[in-house]
């Protein structure tokens, strides 16, 4: 019966060392993936800068901090190139907003009187009224974008610092 007994508080501590671990293992997740993300990319960029510091003759230090530059580089002129479109889709969605909106009241009046015949149809118009409010809502989190950019930001940091090998 000890013996018994025994196993089952050796099982039981196994099984809570594992919750445990699990837990630690959620909890700095985030950590770990900005290292293995920082792996990846020192391995990514460990044969550009060998081919600099063997053919080129340039110090390992100077190497990776040229790869750094052209990899910031490339990724500003991408942004660059891409953003302007971005930013004028989203100016002509805010713009055409409203014609949205009279289109998908329009479109919703027929559903509405479509379903009559079969009992009490939802006023669906009714909820778009409310559309507008629910859009002042997202317009809040879209606050939080210049804070989530900023932390983005760091990861990136944080991901080239550790791929410093």
């Amino acid at each position: 019966m000890a013996e018994f007994a025994y196993r089952v508080a050796v099982a039981t501590g196994v099984v809570l060392a594992m919750i445990v671990a699990l837990l630690l293992l959620y909890t700095i997740r985030l950590v770990l993936v900005i290292l293995f993300i920082a792996f990846i990319l020192s391995a990514a960029i460990r044969p550009v800068v060998f081919s600099l510091e063997r053919r080129a003759g340039v110090p390992r230090g100077l190497a990776i901090v040229l790869v750094y530059l052209a990899l910031a580089f490339t990724s500003a002129i991408v942004i660059l190139a891409v953003a302007p479109a971005i930013l004028a889709e989203l100016v002509a969605l805010i713009s055409n907003l409203p014609l949205y909106l009279e289109q998908l009241v329009a479109v919703l009046d027929q559903v509405e009187r479509f379903l009559e015949p079969y009992g009490p149809a939802p006023d669906l118009s009714g909820q778009v009224a409310q559309l507008p409010s629910l859009l002042l809502g997202a317009l809040d989190q879209l606050v939080q974008v210049p804070l989530g950019i900023l932390t983005v930001l760091a990861w990136f940091v944080s991901i080239f610092a550790l791929a410093l090998y």
